[in-house]
């Protein structure tokens, strides 16, 4: 199961959509293809790396192994896709900066009065502006979608600490198979759980 989560990305180049594409005009989407995949590939990648959250009590020492690399990848891909949701935003304003000039002029042209709140207005309604906006929508619910992995992952190795610490107690062993220590082990571990109960 967690051997396959490690995917390696492919370099490859992609070019610019808008509407149905990676994100908006303007932002360099082969670039950033070539960083992190596709959305399409990161989408797998996402899915693939959720079911490695899963800990396997048989692997563990797998688990703990592959732990780091598994928390490297999500942690790059969310400071990539924080990275590219910002060039995003920044083409968004320099749209928005371009179109609300030309409606400014073409209303100049036509000798009709805008004021400043009717401009910044219809520049919304531009296709270009819209698409912009969709991009960085788009990278801020894929940077929140991977941030709240990456937090899943701290948590993850939190539990994988705490179930060895449980192993090492034979925590999991039949009563048949506890020696001594084990036994006292387990004994102090149920008199601290009621001590904590009782507090």
């Amino acid at each position: 199961m967690v051997e396959r989560v490690v995917v390696k990305q492919k370099n490859k180049k992609v070019k610019p959509q808008s509407r149905s594409g990676d994100y908006s005009p303007g932002l360099v989407t082969s670039d950033f293809s070539s960083d992190i995949g596709t959305k399409r590939e990161r989408l797998m990648l996402l899915a693939e790396i959720e079911e490695a959250l899963e800990i396997d009590y048989e692997n563990l020492d797998q688990m703990l192994l592959q732990h780091s690399q598994l928390y490297y990848q999500v942690s790059k891909t969310v400071a990539i896709l924080v990275s590219y949701r910002d060039k995003q935003e920044k083409i968004r304003r320099e749209i928005e900066s371009e179109v609300r000039l030309d409606i400014s002029k073409d209303a100049e042209v036509k000798k009709e009065k805008l004021t400043v709140a009717e401009a910044d207005a219809l520049k919304y309604t531009d296709v270009k502006v819209v698409d912009a906006i969709r991009g960085v929508y788009d990278l801020s619910e894929e940077v929140n979608v991977w941030s709240a992995l990456k937090e899943a992952f701290v948590h993850r190795n939190y539990m994988l600490k705490e179930i060895n610490k449980l192993y090492v107690m034979n925590y999991y062993a039949t009563h048949d198979t506890l020696d001594d220590d084990g036994a006292k082990a387990r004994k102090a571990m149920a008199a601290e759980r009621e001590r904590r109960r009782g507090d």
